[in-house]
Parts: C-alpha cells; structure tokens; sequence
C-alpha cells in the first residue's frame, strides 16, 4: 500500500463521508493537494503528516512506512499519565508521541534526550539514564 493509498484509507476509516476537500478542510489543505496526495503525485510536507495523525489518532509509523496497526494505541493510559503527574497538554502529546513510535525511533528520541541531559550536566560523560529498544 503507498502513502497516498494510506492516506485515502485514513479519509475513509475516520469520515466515510467525507470528500477530498472536507478532509483537507479539516488539515489546511485544498481538495487538489488531498488529490495529489493520494495519488501520489505530490508527497505530503511531515507537518500535513503530524498534524493528520495528531487529529485522527492515526499511528504515524503506519502512515508514513505501512507497518504496525492504521490507529495509535487509546489514548487512555496516557490521560491517565497527564492527570496523575500534571503534565501540559505539550507533555501528554510527547509522551503519546513516543509510546507509538517504532522501536528505531523511539531509541533516536532518547539518544537525542541523553545528548540535551549532558549539555545541561556538562560535567559528566556517565549516561544520566539509560534505554535501549530492540
């Protein structure tokens, strides 16, 4: 399945309904880049990608390479998260972020984690935590 052929299941699957130019209303894109994008004969920016798995709770691996499930995991667990620790609505979209990535990029997120946590310590070359994802 190609990217465009995910994103006309997307359109599908969220608003059975809907027209090319209703779902790119909703994305802040006209019914000729929805149509581009689906055919593809344009490929969408990683804005128009975050922000369409960001609104319809799509899985972002999915979108972009096809593999793991159409539909991020509920979000449930991570409300939950958001309440018990009182984090920003910013805070719950990363962590949410995180949790459905692929194994590869979550690790790359906590690489560049370790990398910003030794710029603020400077003074130690020890991990500060460390993870690794298979």
């Amino acid at each position: 399945m190609t990217l465009g052929e995910r994103l006309k299941a997307v359109r599908k699957a969220t608003m059975s309904k809907a027209t090319q130019e209703q779902f790119g209303e909703m994305l802040g894109v006209s019914r000729t880049s929805m149509g581009d994008y689906e055919l593809n004969r344009v490929e969408p920016t990683d804005t128009f990608l975050m922000l369409l798995s960001l609104k319809f709770n799509v899985n972002e691996t999915w979108l972009r390479e096809g593999k793991g499930e159409m539909f991020a995991p509920s979000t449930a667990k991570v409300d939950r998260l958001q309440s018990d620790f009182n984090l920003t609505a910013d805070e719950a979209m990363m962590i949410a972020a995180i949790l459905t990535a692929a194994p590869d990029e979550r690790q790359k997120i906590f690489d560049a984690l370790q990398a910003v946590a030794r710029l603020i310590k400077c003074s130690t070359k020890e991990p500060l935590f460390s993870i690794k994802y298979e």
